[in-house]
């Protein structure tokens, strides 16, 4: 089965729009307008749902597809709403950073190192992080210059990133077996760093 890509996370409204339409079949155009794809990416969608031909053309059984999508809606809804989790909880952190040195500024004392992570970085998963971190069964390990400890941090802010996007990969690697969903574990995870943010710890 195909895999969702550019309308991933517009799948509640492609949803809907499967479901309010009453014919048995959809060809591609119907197909391109929905999932807002252009004809190839459209005809590669629709491979495994073909429900037979029409004039030379392909159509697709709509209960099929619907099915298909519903299978996995928990999951990406799921997803976006731990995404928007951990950017809150990036947002909150950059907030007291920035009161931080605001204050360290006023007592006139050294700002902590700092560094810019590009974007993708926040949706990286383990198996693309930096050749510096290594995970083996039981260890994980950060190699960073002995001149240069703002890299090291930076690298341990990366791997925490990863940790939440794809924790699976990192209990593989690590040879852990995990005795809860992944989705308990970034919850747990997430309750843990704002309680510990609260207790002042």
């Amino acid at each position: 089965m195909p895999r969702p890509a550019s309308w991933r996370y517009r799948i509640t409204s492609i949803l809907g729009a499967l479901r309010s339409v009453e014919v048995a079949s959809l060809e591609r155009a119907d197909i391109e307008s929905i999932f807002g794809l252009q004809r190839r990416a459209a005809i590669r969608l629709m491979a495994p749902f073909v429900a037979g031909h029409r004039r030379g053309s392909w159509q697709v059984d709509r209960q099929r597809l619907v099915l298909w999508l519903e299978s996995f809606e928990r999951e990406v809804t799921e997803e976006q709403e731990r995404t928007q989790r951990v950017l809150q909880a990036l947002q909150s952190a950059e907030e007291e950073n920035q009161s931080l040195r605001e204050e360290l500024r006023r007592r006139e004392r050294p700002e902590p190192p700092h560094w810019t992570l590009k974007q993708e970085v926040f949706s990286r998963n383990i198996l693309s992080l930096p050749h510096e971190i290594s995970i083996t069964q039981g260890m994980v390990c950060v190699n960073f210059p002995v001149t240069d400890p703002a890299r090291g941090v930076q690298l341990l802010h990366e791997l925490s990133l990863a940790l939440v996007n794809d924790w699976g990969t990192f209990c593989r690697l690590a040879g852990i077996v995990p005795d809860q969903s992944d989705q308990d574990i970034v919850d747990q995870f997430l309750i843990d760093l704002e309680h510990q943010k609260q207790s002042g710890n």
